[in-house]
């Protein structure tokens, strides 16, 4: 089945612009044509557009996320499993510092300052975790370090 530009636009929760710019950068390139000259999008591409919103949720530049797409190797499941992670491992650093956030305005609540100790004390092993996730940089399985890639000069 084909989608028109809009119908994709919709579906996917962004603009016509988007899947335009999408096209002139060799994104998200329709594989049809109407008889008017119309994009016409395929499920394959609606598939590759999913990836392309996938990584760019995930903090990646259109840029990286065309090199894997691009890529011969690129295998959409495998992808879909690291995204899943990467979604995860990112949900795991916003429900710990939820956890922080709610244990300090429960203290507070109940009148203790944020430099008192009992704050600090309930606070500090939070930290720490919170501290080793954030500091774990982003590695995508496929030998790929992405977004937090660290190059020596």
């Amino acid at each position: 089945m084909a989608y028109t530009v809009g119908t994709v636009a919709t579906l996917a929760h962004v603009s016509v612009r988007t899947l335009h710019h999408y096209n002139e950068l060799g994104l998200l390139v329709p594989s049809e044509r109407s008889k008017a000259d119309y994009r016409l999008y395929t499920d394959t591409d609606l598939d590759r557009l999913q990836s392309v919103l996938f990584y760019k949720e995930l903090g990646f530049s259109l840029q990286e996320i065309r090199e894997l797409v691009d890529d011969p190797a690129f295998d959409r499941r495998e992808a879909l499993v690291v995204q899943r992670d990467l979604i995860a491992e990112q949900a795991l650093r916003f429900e710990a510092m939820l956890s922080l956030i709610d244990k300090t305005l429960t203290l507070k609540r109940s009148g203790c300052t944020t430099q008192s100790r009992r704050t600090w004390s309930a606070v500090r092993p939070r930290l720490q975790g919170l501290k080793a996730l954030i500091a774990k940089p982003l590695v995508l399985q496929v030998g790929l370090i992405l977004k937090q890639e660290f190059v020596e000069f």
